[in-house]
């Protein structure tokens, strides 16, 4: 498996998979990699995200989703 990362000019970070094997294989590649937007040191946790969408998966404090939907 290879994972390139590439700054473009245009500073667009992309990620290109790829993965080679000897017989048939389901593959499923993700990226849970974090990024500072601010630069610097420091971590995630502050930042918000607006996701433009009807429904989303509600999820716990141990981020297990739950049943139910917020009404």
């Amino acid at each position: 498996m290879t994972l390139t990362y590439t700054l473009t000019e245009e500073n667009v970070l992309r990620l290109e998979y790829s993965a080679t094997t000897d017989q048939a294989t389901p593959i499923n590649f993700t990226n849970h990699a974090y990024f500072n937007l601010a630069g610097g040191t420091g971590d995630s946790k502050s930042y918000e995200l607006m996701i433009n969408a009807d429904k989303y998966t509600v999820a716990d404090d141990k981020l297990i989703p739950r049943e139910k939907l917020p009404q």
